[in-house]
């Protein structure tokens, strides 16, 4: 392994070559929790979904090359995006306009959309899991194997209802039937990947303002109480125009089922309206 990149919760990640095309690319070290009866049947799962993952091929969503399963930890091979995440860009700038994020929406809604057509749900949208290129061409990322490791994490601490469905996601980004109920083990007919739409217009959110919803708040169970009480705080009109207020405010409608789909805002006027933005379809 190379150069360390970045890191996360489940693991880090280092610079690697392709040494079939000795091309760089990405190398994500993942450790499981300490379970070690649970070790065999987490490698399986997460070989199962990055086979899944490893067929997709989208301009908007990250390419995986392999896996590696080992005792105690997974190597995932991965297109490499040098410019590192939209949470370190906005980071770095304290936030971007209304035109850099529209352009970044386009590109996200796209994934999605490609997603939500091949029966996928990410689960785990947010600033962090969005990736930059050298053409600063937005790549979504960490779906699949961040499913799989935050089920056995959160476990313990987030387990609800009879059947035992579990919250997956980051609570500022959680879509509240996420939190109140197995919607997002069993979502709504026609409702298959809601849960990502609340979440991008909480990306817009953080764009606009540098920060994500309820980001003041440091405990989780009270972000989470918010989330499904009251509705994220929009940005200031000086930020955002009346196009891109009732974009935000369809991503957040509180039904899943009435939820627009990737492909509906897509055609919604701030994208079709905003300058660059031609070609959106």
């Amino acid at each position: 392994l190379g150069q360390y990149i970045g890191g996360g919760a489940f693991g880090s990640v280092y610079v690697g070559i392709n040494l079939d095309t000795s091309e760089l690319m990405a190398v994500k070290e993942i450790r499981f929790p300490a379970q070690p009866t649970k070790l065999s049947g987490e490698g399986s799962k997460i070989v199962r979904e990055m086979q899944v993952m490893s067929m997709l091929q989208h301009p908007n969503i990250v390419t995986y090359y392999g896996i590696e399963v080992h005792r105690e930890k997974v190597y995932l091979f991965m297109e490499l995006c040098t410019r590192g995440s939209l949470a370190k860009l906005i980071q770095e700038q304290g936030r971007v306009d209304e035109v850099t994020a529209r352009l970044f929406v386009v590109q996200m809604l796209r994934g999605l959309r490609y997603l939500h057509a091949s029966g996928i749900c990410h689960r785990d949208i947010k600033c962090d899991n969005t990736l930059l290129d050298d053409s600063m061409t937005i790549k979504l990322v960490d779906f699949g194997a961040a499913k799989v490791l935050n089920r056995q994490s959160l476990a313990m601490r987030t387990r609800r209802g009879r059947d035992g469905a579990t919250l997956t996601g980051t609570p500022m980004y959680m879509a509240p039937e996420v939190i109140t109920g197995p919607a997002a083990e069993r979502p709504e007919p026609g409702a298959l990947g809601a849960q990502d739409i609340w979440s991008l217009g909480c990306c817009i959110v953080e764009m606009l303002t540098g920060s994500a919803p309820w980001a003041h708040l440091d405990n989780e169970w009270a972000i989470m109480y918010h989330v499904v009480a009251d509705s994220p705080p929009l940005p200031d009109a000086s930020l955002v125009g009346s196009d891109g207020l009732d974009f935000l405010q369809k991503c957040f409608t509180r039904a899943p089922s009435k939820r627009p789909t990737a492909e509906e805002l897509l055609k919604h006027k701030w994208v079709w309206r905003g300058a660059g933005a031609a070609g959106a379809s």
